[in-house]
């Protein structure tokens, strides 16, 4: 009897973990969509928390669209969470091509006050975005990872010598 339960008790485990985990499945694209970090624009600012709205491109190397249902991304400065950037906002990438998408992100004016003076002091940080794109291709809904990372330095974005102002 005893045996018999706890064979029961697996079984229910094991369907149980597969009806959970088939509403998470990924997409099987030939190519992998690319994200990139297109821009931060700040919005509302309060004592506690400052809103930015994170601006996305994503890139379709793919035959045919891709729609994203929405998104959900760790967005960092050197290495300084900025926090989890949401997007609900559903878009059409055609194939071959790109879209912008854009998220929302709450950060902590007191966690981030110590962390931004190195970043404006060094006048160059990296950047990295990943997360997970919410898609639907052929029919086919699901999720899929992504990243992307980089550097941006104020001495790239200063006229050279000669150049007009």
């Amino acid at each position: 009897m005893r045996n018999r339960f706890l064979d029961l008790f697996a079984l229910s485990a094991v369907l149980l973990t597969s009806i959970t985990l088939g509403g998470c499945s990924t997409i099987n694209l030939p190519e992998k969509p690319v994200v990139s970090l297109v821009n931060i624009e700040l919005g509302d600012v309060t004592v506690f928390e400052t809103s930015a709205t994170v601006v996305v491109r994503v890139s379709n190397p793919n035959l045919g669209p891709i729609t994203v249902k929405g998104t959900a991304f760790d967005v960092a400065l050197d290495g300084c969470s900025l926090g989890k950037a949401l997007g609900d906002e559903v878009i059409e990438v055609p194939a071959l091509n790109s879209a912008t998408t854009r998220a929302r992100v709450h950060l902590s004016n007191i966690a981030m006050a110590t962390k931004i003076k190195s970043i404006i002091d060094s006048r160059r940080f990296d950047y990295s975005i990943d997360g997970v794109l919410y898609l639907e291709a052929d029919g086919k809904k699901g999720s899929l990872r992504t990243s992307n990372s980089g550097r941006i330095d104020a001495k790239d974005f200063i006229p050279k010598n000669g150049a007009s102002r």
